[in-house]
């Protein structure tokens, strides 16, 4: 499964902090945050720790349209509110107000505050999501410009109307609000950000990780099979390729170091 074209603004995979969108924008981990094979499907970010997140100070969220979607392990109530994703400056709570998709600290599920303008919350405290911290699941939420649509499983969860996001020079933070010590208390994996809708209706969820790697001028003849194998992302690693026939592993291919 790709997953990763050209509208995905970032890309963390969880087995690392590297983001394999075809931006390759730096990701700070300035506090330490760690990874854990309590996952998905091979690792995920560990987003347990208070005082603990990511930046990405090159990347602004889009204002119009956007979708994110992840795989989360919830662990349980935070110890105050906090953010997964969040665009604002410290001391929020009393200045701006913009787009904050997190928890708060009266429950687990994940909830939304969104601003259209600086003085007051749009939603605030909406309910994206249930209150499971049992199971992995797969959240997306999408915005069109004028409402926001949570899906649960690739199931339409929420729906809440939003005039738009107050613009901020800010830039985006994963895991916590700036100098605030609580954190979202996840594990978090294959966390994407995407500048379009993804998504208007029920989805099949992803059945393995989104791969930045594509295969394409497939050709045929004398019984020979030649292909390419793209990287759209420079942080995108190939340790092989896997040739099935009929569907029997024949072996990886060797005779290319990839990189």
């Amino acid at each position: 499964m790709a997953g990763i074209d050209n509208n995905t603004l970032l890309y963390l995979r969880g087995d690392s902090f590297l983001d394999l969108s075809p931006n390759c924008y730096e990701v700070t981990n300035a506090n330490g945050i760690t990874t854990t094979t309590n996952s998905k499907f091979g690792n995920a970010i560990d987003l347990t720790i208070e005082g603990k997140r990511l930046n990405i100070t090159e990347l602004d969220l889009p204002l119009d349209e956007f979708t994110i979607d992840w795989w989360e392990l919830n662990k349980g109530v935070p110890s105050t509110n906090i953010g997964l994703i969040s665009n604002l400056t410290a001391g929020y709570t009393t200045t701006t107000k913009s787009f904050i998709l997190g928890k708060a600290s009266t429950g687990t599920a994940p909830v939304l505050w969104c601003s259209s303008d600086s003085s007051a919350w749009d939603l605030s405290s909406f309910v994206l999501g249930s209150n499971n911290t049992t199971d992995w699941i797969h959240r997306a939420l999408v915005f069109d410009g004028n409402t926001f649509y949570s899906y649960e499983n690739g199931v339409l969860f929420a729906t809440g109307d939003c005039a738009g996001i107050y613009e901020v020079d800010s830039y985006i933070d994963i895991g916590g609000l700036r100098n605030n010590e609580a954190c979202y208390n996840a594990y978090i994996e294959g966390l994407r950000l995407s500048d379009n809708v993804r998504w208007t209706s029920d989805f099949t969820v992803p059945s393995q990780p989104y791969s930045s790697v594509s295969i394409d001028n497939v050709v045929i003849e004398n019984d020979i099979i030649t292909f390419n194998v793209n990287k759209l992302s420079a942080n995108e690693m190939i340790n092989n390729v896997d040739v099935l026939i009929n569907g029997v592993s024949q072996g990886p291919i060797t005779s290319y170091t990839f990189s």
